[in-house]
């Protein structure tokens, strides 16, 4: 292009021609815009309006483009959040999903109150404790799921427990409430934010522990299957896929599954890989 260093045109600075927020650019020199002709084609398409040709008593301003906002302090959330959450926030989310309030504490959950949801942090596995998370997950007790604007999917890790559940055997499942329930039943497990995605901080988080072993926790559909089967390929470790009875791990707790039950599905499973 002509014109030195060339700034994509957006909403908040809008093309000097034709006034529209996409495709065109500014450069130093003038405008590269994709809709207005002037006569000086440019090899992308577009053509060049030199500031120098523009109407006289028109002064041009560089436009000032403004960096993206910082996003927010995620750490400094979750802890205001945990420190409200004291006064029963933990308890009646305790009640409301049917998992112990210790397994939710272990992952770092909270009642966020100026939301109205519960609040679940994640991790991209840098941080030594629970101080720094990626981004925060956010579930409505109507069971609407969004997360805090500028957050980064990561894993749902049980820092809390990291002391108390042996983790030479890791449980790896879809969400955090499966993730819970998996340690209220003592097994140490971490949790993607979907079943697919994240295949790269799971496998980094496990670089960290050295586990014997991990198991991946499928849905039993096919979207369940699919991720399962892309983890699978990305770890290094010994692997085992199960899909537990019932809808998830949530409900197969709530049935009256345990750490027998799910020892038994290990010994009698299909899907091993070596």
């Amino acid at each position: 292009m002509t014109g030195g260093k060339w700034i994509r045109v957006s909403r908040r600075n809008p093309c000097g021609i034709c006034e529209k927020p996409d495709w065109c650019a500014q450069g130093e020199k003038g405008w590269c815009c994709m809709r207005i002709s002037s006569g000086h084609p440019m090899k992308n398409g577009g053509f060049f309006h030199s500031f120098a040709n523009e109407p006289p008593g028109i002064i041009w301003e560089p436009r000032q483009v403004e960096p993206p906002p910082a996003p927010p302090d995620f750490g400094g959330l979750m802890s205001r959040w945990r420190s409200e959450s004291r006064s029963g926030g933990l308890q009646s989310m305790s009640g409301h999903l049917g998992l112990s309030e210790q397994a939710l504490d272990w992952i770092g959950a909270a009642w966020a109150e100026d939301r109205k949801a519960m609040a679940f942090p994640m991790h991209d596995g840098t941080s030594p404790d629970a101080s720094a998370p990626c981004g925060i997950r956010l579930r409505t007790l109507e069971g609407r799921k969004f997360a805090v604007t500028g957050s980064r999917s990561g894993v749902f890790f049980p820092y809390g427990a990291m002391k108390i559940i042996r983790c030479d055997r890791i449980f790896i499942c879809e969400g955090p409430t499966d993730t819970a329930a998996c340690l209220q039943m003592g097994l140490f497990a971490i949790g993607r934010a979907s079943c697919r995605g994240g295949e790269d901080i799971v496998h980094f988080v496990l670089s960290q522990l050295c586990p014997d072993e991990c198991v991946v926790v499928s849905d039993n559909d096919g979207p369940g299957f699919a991720g399962a089967n892309a983890l699978m390929e990305r770890l290094e470790t010994r692997r085992t896929r199960i899909v537990p009875p019932g809808k998830d791990l949530r409900v197969f707790l709530r049935d009256g599954g345990n750490r027998e039950i799910m020892d038994a599905i290990l010994k009698n499973v299909l899907w091993k890989s070596i």
